[in-house]
């Protein structure tokens, strides 16, 4: 039993050193969150299918991803309403926003991949304040 102890606290501190990883239920209420903010793109002109998604593992920190597919759509306008929404959603932690939207008629696409660590002065900028901290205690 002893030898697993310092194996233990080991684990404890590395996954500790990954960063704000939300709690399962956290992660949830994120995923629920996210589900609205697909439910507002989907309102968007020429919007066909959203899918709005929240990782928080190794591969992908506090990210909440957004991919809209769409027909004969403005994608710039769309790429923005959905970091816009992301931006403005209560999802918290939040490191990472990809986005992307496809036009399936015209067979054109952009997406987007912003780190709120270093684009956050950009965002808070572009779409204005996040109504929470985008890593709980940062006030």
């Amino acid at each position: 039993m002893r030898r697993l102890l310092p194996a233990a606290a080991l684990l404890a501190v590395a996954l500790s050193a990954c960063g704000p990883a939300a709690s399962p239920e956290q992660a949830g209420a994120n995923q629920e969150i996210l589900d609205r903010v697909a439910e507002q793109l989907a309102a968007e002109d020429g919007v066909t299918d959203v899918r709005a998604t929240y990782v928080d593992d190794a591969g992908n920190e506090a990210k909440a991803s957004v991919r809209v597919d769409c027909r004969s759509c403005d994608i710039p306008a769309v790429l923005d309403s959905a970091v816009r929404a992301v931006w403005a959603s209560e999802v918290t932690p939040l490191l990472a926003i990809s986005a992307s939207v496809e036009d399936l008629d015209r067979a054109e696409s952009d997406d987007v991949s912003l780190s709120v660590r270093t684009d956050e002065a950009d965002l808070t900028r572009t779409y204005g304040d996040r109504p929470v901290p985008s890593l709980p205690g940062d006030d």
